[in-house]
């Protein structure tokens, strides 16, 4: 796996590698006019077939992200396949959540039990709300009902903690 770095990603530019898993490596990255900094989530694989197998899979699950808005689930602003030099990349911007993953939180076993029983409830909350959130989503042919998000992947290094103990 290669870290990028002060590459361009459409209208985002790369800055800080945060760190990595096994589909994807984050970056803090920065729009390029309006100077928002973003979490950009690239995929590992550059084979055009599986990026767009992929892209097609993931499209309606995202669709249902993008409207999706509740305090403790991280925002997905935008999606898109970036194209350079041969090399294609799937791109995911995220609101950035500046803290650390719930595995990597300084001195966890100190918080009182009152705090870690706040975080897991919150934690609780976000996943319920995704599984019975609903939106409507059309093609050119007809409009449909779409019931829960689903993550698919749930452990503490998917779940960032800000500062004040709430939990994305």
């Amino acid at each position: 796996m290669e870290i990028l770095t002060k590459r361009i990603f459409g209208n985002y530019t790369l800055q800080e590698y945060l760190g990595s898993g096994s589909f994807s490596s984050v970056y803090i990255a920065t729009h390029n006019y309006t100077k928002e900094q973003v979490a950009l989530k690239v995929a590992h694989s550059t084979d055009i077939k599986l990026i767009e197998e992929f892209n097609h899979i993931v499209k309606t699950g995202l669709k249902g992200l993008l409207k999706i808005q509740h305090p403790n689930i991280i925002g997905i602003k935008e999606y898109f396949i970036s194209s350079e030099n041969n090399t294609s990349h799937f791109v995911m911007v995220l609101e950035l959540i500046k803290g650390n993953s719930l595995d990597k939180i300084p001195n966890i076993n100190s918080l009182s039990v009152q705090n870690k029983l706040n975080l897991f409830i919150k934690i609780c909350n976000a996943i319920q709300f995704a599984h019975e959130f609903e939106y409507l989503d059309s093609n050119e042919y007809h409009s449909f009902k779409i019931k829960g998000i689903y993550h698919g992947d749930i452990k503490p290094n998917n779940i960032m903690v800000t500062p004040d103990l709430d939990p994305k």
